[in-house]
């Protein structure tokens, strides 16, 4: 097993990515763990700490011909803000409703280029359903970029600190730390207690894998542990 990172440094990795799945806001996080004060945490526990930016997904998806640019369905910085000058006495999802209308947190769905032409033929929602990965194409390229982030930073001996975005980022992020670290375990947190990843079928992940994603599927029990949260009301 190769040793532990060497140096106590953080490297922060933004991935605001959020086309897996069907509302917005969850790309917010890396600037507010940054406006948070998340580089001076890290250095009250004796860590140094590199911001390694965020990820330009947009740019990547309009130069690519993914997407042509012309609509950006993201929450902006400016609106969460906002949110925080009021006060933050309701979440980010109800505020927003509330202000700005339902439709400021509905994603714009993707086209779906990658989808065979049996999956053409069919309704766009029942094709998406029976991929079982909404936004396949844009996935598979988003995935790629998180993947050589995070391979890049934890080459260098870094701990690798990456927020989305949305849960498809682990399977960059953990596809990547498995590579330097052959011998990794995960333990998933999470509020479902189940891992997306585990789930997706072979048949979306041959079109992640088509798009550039780089997702190793881990259903061995010893490799990854779910760990449920429930909320209480």
């Amino acid at each position: 097993m190769p040793p532990l990172p060497p140096q106590r440094t953080v490297s922060f990795v933004g991935a605001p990515f959020c086309e897996g799945q069907n509302l917005q806001g969850a790309e917010l996080a890396p600037t507010a763990l940054r406006e948070a004060g998340v580089e001076k945490a890290s250095a009250l526990l004796g860590w140094g700490f590199i911001d390694e930016g965020d990820i330009d997904f947009a740019a990547h998806f309009e130069a690519t011909g993914l997407t042509d640019g012309a609509c950006s369905h993201h929450v902006t910085v400016q609106i969460y803000r906002e949110w925080l000058k009021e006060g933050m006495r309701e979440n980010f999802s109800t505020w927003v409703h509330r202000r700005y209308g339902e439709a400021a947190l509905v994603r714009t769905p993707s086209t779906s280029a990658s989808l065979d032409q049996a999956d053409q033929a069919k309704p766009a929602a029942e094709a998406e359903k029976d991929c079982a990965v909404v936004n396949v194409e844009l996935m598979g390229a988003g995935i790629k970029l998180v993947y050589d982030a995070c391979a890049t930073a934890a080459a260098r001996g870094n701990f690798v600190l990456t927020v989305g975005g949305d849960h498809s980022i682990a399977a960059g992020s953990i596809s990547a730390m498995h590579t330097q670290y052959p011998d990794l375990g995960v333990i998933w947190v999470d509020l479902a207690g189940a891992s997306a990843i585990l789930k997706w079928s072979e048949r979306a992940l041959a079109r992640i894998h088509a798009n550039g994603g780089r997702v190793r599927v881990y259903r061995s029990t010893r490799f990854v542990s779910s760990v449920a949260i429930r909320l209480q009301q």
